[in-house]
This record gives structure tokens, sequence and C-alpha cells, in this order.
């Protein structure tokens, strides 16, 4: 009987890393294999035979019938055929992760995270293990609050701040100041402080230096330790466009490498993948926070980190 893979649908694949696994496994690896059957037929008539048969096929009722069939054959004649099928057995990517997936938990290669004891296990294992994880996954508190400050501020038709806009409303030159505080109205609707401001242009230049960068910041909520969160560091260039929507939609799996252990007092910067990740951002917080109690945004309490306990992951792959 043959083994029983489970089927799985992968929306984010590393398939470099993948593929090491298999082959460091396996000795190698090939992603097809080809099978050849060769069939060779011959038949040879020899010169004088004589013969004397029953039907073929009739069994006992042959010799009953006592039909004499004779015949004889002279000279010598060779006949033949040859027959060569190839058949060529090809894996996928997909396929290769599944087989992997299977051959880790037949080796018991795989720590499958159900609750948050499951943490201490990882952190007092003899060996390393591969962390599979299910839960619901989402974008990172700090992306969910910028984009939305934005998105919201260009549907009201609300310039971007810069160091101009802050400029007239301080009140810098003397000329058309009238013009300049009308104009510094209509870019303000939310008539926040020159501080907010500022803040709120600090804020624009993150979002521009976490669009740039080449990792993405997820954030899961496990089903079944909801005391626990997970930053799963995804690589764009393992995830096709429009699959990070999808990822957004339902519960999927997680499979990879744990990479940090939060726990205590210690946090998750979610400034990490920016220029700004060396400072403070406490008034950038209140900002935040600002915005939040003004009741024209649903932010997030801590947009800025993540607390223990948490751990993050270098996914291998995620599948539903």
């Amino acid at each position: 009987m043959a083994e029983r893979i489970d089927l799985v649908y992968p929306l984010y694949l590393d398939v470099p890393m993948m593929t090491s696994f298999v082959a460091a496994l396996e000795d190698g690896i090939a992603y097809g294999s080809d099978v050849t059957q060769r069939q060779d037929q011959q038949r040879k008539l020899g010169a004088g035979s004589e013969a004397r048969v029953g039907v073929p096929g009739m069994g006992i009722f042959s010799t009953l019938l006592n039909i004499d069939l004779r015949g004889k054959i002279t000279g010598e004649q060779v006949s033949g055929s040859d027959e060569e099928i190839k058949l060529v057995r090809r894996h996928t990517e997909a396929s290769l992760f599944m087989r992997l997936r299977h051959t880790l938990i037949n080796d018991n290669r795989i720590l499958q995270i159900n609750n948050i004891d499951d943490i201490q296990q990882l952190k007092d294992a003899e060996q390393d293990y591969l962390v599979e994880i299910r839960g619901q996954i989402s974008r990172s508190p700090l992306n969910e609050s910028l984009e939305a400050v934005f998105r919201a501020m260009a549907m009201l038709g609300v310039e971007t701040p810069t160091n101009q806009t802050l400029r007239t409303q301080t009140g810098g030159g003397k000329k058309n100041r009238g013009q300049g505080q009308q104009n510094a109205s209509s870019n303000n609707p939310f008539a926040l402080d020159r501080e907010a401001m500022m803040g709120l242009e600090i804020m624009q230049r993150i979002r521009e230096d976490l669009a740039q960068s080449k990792i993405l910041d997820a954030v899961m909520r496990p089903s079944t330790a909801d005391e626990l969160t997970v930053v799963i560091a995804l690589a764009l260039e393992f995830l096709p466009e429009g699959a990070f929507d999808n990822l957004l939609s339902g519960d999927f799996s997680v499979l990879g490498k744990v990479t940090r252990l939060v726990e205590g007092a210690d946090e998750i910067s979610l400034y990490q993948r920016t220029a700004f990740r060396n400072l403070e951002f406490g008034s950038l917080d209140a900002v935040f926070s600002e915005m939040r109690k003004g009741g024209i945004f649903k932010l997030s309490d801590s947009p800025s980190s993540i607390k223990a306990p948490a751990i993050q992951i270098m996914p291998m792959a995620i599948y539903a």
C-alpha cells in the first residue's frame, strides 16, 4: 500500500532552502526520473518441421475431434521488432515539499506548536527542530497603522506633510502669511500640532522605507495558543503576486525555523526593517495615540513592537 502523504497547498515556498533540505536528506536531488522499457521480439522458423496437433484452446475436446494438421516448412526466416517506451516522472516544487514534510514528520524533526508550553520544549530540545504552527495571519501593527493613516489622508484629499508644510504652519516667511495659514488649515484637517505633524512626516518616510525592504514582517495569532504572538519574516521574492492578500483570509500553517524567542520584558521592534531601527520612537507612538483618541482611526494600541511571549520565524513554507 502506498504511503499516505498529506496534500497541502503552498502559497509561500522558499524553494532554494526546501531543495537544500531534500538534497541533504536524500544525498542529492533529482526533479525527475526516466524509465526506459525495451522489448525485443524475435521469431525463427526452422526447416523440415512437421507436426500433428489438436485444436488449441479446446482442452480435452481437441483430441476427440481428431483433426490432423500436418505441414512442412523449408528454409529459415527470422522476423523481429524492437519497441522502446520512455516514461518520464517529474516532481514539481510543491510535490517535493509535500514529500519533504512527510519525511520530516516521520523522522520526528518537526515540532508542532499547539500551546505555549511547546515553546519550552523547543528551548530544551537537544536537536534542532523545524516548527509548524497554524493560525490567522495579518499585517504587522505598524504596517496596518501606517496604511490606515495614509489611505484615510488620500481619501480626504489631504497632502502628505512636507518640510514646506511645516514651515507654513509655523509662520515661516512673511509673504502671503494669510494664504499660508489657509493652506495649513486645509492640509491639517485633524488639527495636529507641529510636533504631531513632524511625527506624521517621519511616519511617511518609515512607510516608504518599509516599501523598499525585501523582507515583510507579518503577524500570526495561533489558533490553539492565544497568548502567543508569531512574527513571520517573509522574503518578498518567494511571495507570488497576490499571495499575501490570500494569506490574510483564513487559517494557514507555517513551517520554518525559529530565529528568536521573546520572553519577559523583551520585545520585537517592528522598525527593524527600516533605517530608523536604532532610534527611540516614543514620540511617534504618541502621535498614533493622539490619532486613535481622536476617534478617526482604528489603530493598534502598540503599533511599533510585539511584546512577549512571542517567537520570530523564518518560514520555509506557508500553506493551507
